[in-house]
């Protein structure tokens, strides 16, 4: 029996857009194509062209990279609200802005730990939402407000997915803000900051590793699981 969608005053059939929907899970970059069933605000229903999915691949509140092609290309993180069959809904939390940098950042799991290298500071490491924005260069991410500050330098410890190798860097703290309330949705109930920093010191091997990575996401490689 076809799958029947009835549409609400406020949702409007949306035109026939090509998109891919990334997800990055244990360390897999897995791309599933499909297109733009409709969009109303900040909400996407999408049906993907392959009618064999995995149930445990858009799992609700897993996040997703949703690459919308089309004459006015645009790509969002969401998260998964439902899916029934090939169709499968998400709730934007953030617009990615294109960048013509050599070096772009992108989003991603990086299973990454870090602690300040501050004389007064305990050196716990803490381990932040893997979750997080991250180039060659360094990485945004969620962590408790007071922790760290403007000009701290990290100790940060990091494994990139498809690469064994455990790698350690030193980065400095950047910028600190407070976190939205869309990211917040997804955040850890104490990560009530958005860090970023910047890599200082780190391997060749980690540079490769992360811009191995970057372009993996940017190009929406699809690896079937």
């Amino acid at each position: 029996m076809p799958l029947l969608v009835h549409f609400s005053a406020a949702q409007v059939p949306a035109p026939s857009l090509r998109v891919e929907a990334i997800v990055v899970i244990g360390g897999e970059v897995c791309g599933r194509a499909g297109r733009l069933v409709v969009r109303s605000g900040r909400s996407y229903v999408i049906e993907l062209d392959d009618a064999d999915v995995s149930p445990s691949l858009f799992v609700e509140g897993v996040r997703v990279i949703l690459d919308v092609r089309g004459p006015k290309p645009r790509r969002v993180i969401c998260g998964v609200e439902s899916q029934i069959g090939r169709r499968v809904t998400l709730a934007e939390r953030a617009l990615i802005k294109p960048e013509n940098r050599m070096h772009p950042r992108s989003w991603g799991a990086i299973d990454l730990k870090f602690r300040s290298l501050r004389a007064d500071e305990d050196n716990v490491w803490r381990t932040p939402d893997p979750f997080m924005n991250f180039s060659v260069n360094g990485f945004s991410f969620g962590t408790p407000d007071g922790v760290v500050h403007e000009g701290d330098l990290l100790e940060l410890s990091f494994t990139v997915p498809g690469f064994p190798m455990t790698h350690r860097a030193v980065a400095r703290v950047l910028s600190l803000r407070a976190r939205t309330t869309l990211e917040m949705d997804d955040a850890a109930a104490d990560e009530t900051e958005q860090l970023g920093c910047e890599i200082i010191e780190q391997s060749a091997l980690s540079r490769e590793a992360l811009a191995a990575f970057t372009l993996r996401i940017q190009r929406g490689v699809t690896d079937r699981m």
